[in-house]
């Protein structure tokens, strides 16, 4: 009886091994194909390195395309370029200029199927001012700038800008040190006021970016009785003036204006002159907080620019 049984125990174990073996070469023949998809990927070179240090900035994207199977290959400068510029298989190298700074992901396309992605981190040594008009782009000096205690145009280059007959959009930039925060958690306070005076720019709209590793922050302000054409741009999701009260934000930006973006718990709170005007869901997370983008119809200034976490100032402008 026990003889039988011990019989009957090792024809199992080795009908077990049989059906092991049967599964492991037929996960090894569905796998192989994968496998030598992901080699080929793993030898695929798509590095961008900065070779001008200054803005506009030239990036060098090192390639080596080769184990591509396509020709159909493209490479977009960022998440927001849609055409992208079309390269070979064959190509060492690819070479490109990004007007302003920046946190950009450039994108490896093959087959309008993305492949890659590279981070490109553009610089600014500080903060810059730019005025740009459609293709245009300006690119101030620091006799064009009044940085004693803020930023914004010097008095002759605002008097130039009031009689010019366009509207451009002057922005400050500032992409440089900033000790690492998670925008999940933190505050940016800020003072501004539009200095623009025309009738070319009734609305004297301004919009504040927070600009972090993986998507941005940009909230709309403007005076009073102004429509909304531009939605808040919350973690990538768009918030229209139809969806919620971007009015509240609205007041006399003639005027120093204190602005506080409070961000935790998955929300958003936006306060003016610390009383509490707006709530927004915050779904996903920018990364982490990389720089700010001011952007004014015309001309403005900035007086404070402070950062923090739950505990401490991470960054604060130095004017």
């Amino acid at each position: 009886m026990y003889l039988t049984k011990l019989l009957q125990a090792l024809v199992l174990w080795k009908n077990h091994l049989r059906l092991q073996k049967r599964i492991f070469y037929l996960c090894a023949a569905l796998c192989l194909p994968t496998f030598l998809a992901l080699g080929a990927l793993l030898e695929i070179k798509f590095v961008g390195k900065n070779v001008s240090f200054q803005i506009p900035a030239e990036i060098t994207f090192d390639l080596d395309l080769t184990k591509i199977e396509s020709d159909n290959i493209y490479i977009r400068k960022s998440k927001d370029d849609v055409d992208g510029f079309k390269v070979n298989k064959w190509q060492k190298e690819w070479k490109t200029v990004y007007p302003f700074p920046g946190y950009y992901k450039a994108q490896l396309i093959v087959d309008n199927e993305l492949l890659r992605v590279h981070d490109v981190f553009v610089k600014s040594f500080g903060w810059v001012g730019t005025l740009s008009q459609g293709s245009s782009i300006e690119y101030l000096s620091k006799k064009d700038l009044n940085c004693d205690a803020m930023i914004g145009l010097s008095p002759e280059r605002l008097q130039n800008l009031h009689s010019s007959s366009s509207v451009p959009t002057l922005t400050f930039h500032y992409f440089d040190q900033i000790n690492p925060v998670s925008g999940l958690d933190f505050t940016l306070e800020t003072r501004l006021r539009h200095t623009f005076k025309s009738y070319a720019a009734p609305c004297r709209s301004i919009s504040i970016e927070v600009v972090g590793t993986n998507s941005t922050f940009k909230i709309p302000l403007s005076i009073n009785a102004c429509t909304f054409s531009e939605p808040a741009l919350i973690a990538g999701q768009e918030f229209f003036p139809t969806q919620v009260e971007l009015s509240k934000l609205q007041a006399d930006y003639s005027q120093w204006q204190k602005v506080k973006m409070e961000v935790n718990g998955g929300w958003a709170k936006f306060y003016l002159n610390n009383e509490h005007r707006l709530t927004l869901p915050v779904r996903s997370s920018i990364g982490q907080i990389v720089g700010f983008r001011y952007h004014f119809e015309g001309a403005g200034e900035v007086d404070m620019v402070k950062l923090t976490d739950t505990r401490d100032i991470i960054y604060a402008a130095p004017f």
